[in-house]
């Protein structure tokens, strides 16, 4: 008896990694389906994985996974895609404009090459970055430890490995930036100094009559 049965609609859902697909993977026949539950699902997970399905179905029922996209939540809002093929690249294509209220940082034209930085990081640390299909050294600057840890095999010290590395940074548009000066903000800025400035002449004036009067001869 085969191990697999068809599945009528493969359609499009959402996994956790290293746990699989179950029967409830299923969100629905379209990408969009699978991207929106896997969006929902990083409002409160670091991680989620966005697969289409297969054309058959495991012996308790769950779909065979085809393609997968894995999403790393960068901040509420803000999701990054990692993998190779269909699946990624049409994850990428529509968060680069927003869907469902995300959107994916901006990223460089050409990324460094995560092999790069091959020779610097352990080799085990380097199996464990190239089996969970990261590319660039610019994708793991952005991830937070916290989906890192997520991964199979990647524990604090793999992550303090790679931090000595590839040091973690805030993408751009998350930077807060320093408002530019306005006339009315350097008024304000001048009168505290001059209110500072104020209150020590103030203090040195009380500190020099009080050594005058305790100077005095009685």
């Amino acid at each position: 008896m085969d191990a697999t049965r068809t599945a009528t609609s493969p359609g499009y859902g959402t996994i956790q990694p290293g746990i699989g697909s179950r029967p409830d993977s299923h969100a629905g026949p379209e990408f969009a389906d699978g991207l929106r539950a896997g969006l929902h699902e990083l409002e409160y997970l670091p991680l989620t994985v966005v697969v289409r399905f297969g054309t058959e179905l495991l012996p308790n029922g769950a779909p065979t996974v085809a393609s997968r996209v894995d999403l790393y939540r960068i901040q509420v809002g803000t999701a990054l895609p990692i993998g190779v093929g269909e699946v990624a690249e049409q994850a990428r294509e529509m968060l680069r404009w927003g869907f469902d209220g995300w959107v994916m940082p901006e990223m460089p034209d050409e990324p460094e090459p995560l092999q790069t930085r091959q020779p610097l990081l352990p080799p085990r640390l380097f199996g464990v970055l190239s089996r969970n299909r990261f590319r660039s050294v610019e994708e793991l600057e952005l991830i937070p430890d916290t989906a890192l840890r997520e991964l199979p095999n990647m524990g604090k010290k793999g992550i303090s490995a790679l931090r000595r590395v590839i040091p973690a940074r805030v993408p751009a548009s998350h930077a807060q930036p320093t408002p530019p000066a306005t006339p009315e903000t350097i008024i304000g800025v001048l009168g505290e100094i001059r209110d500072l400035l104020l209150g020590i002449d103030a203090k040195l004036d009380r500190a020099f009559h009080d050594g005058e009067a305790s100077g005095r001869p009685r």
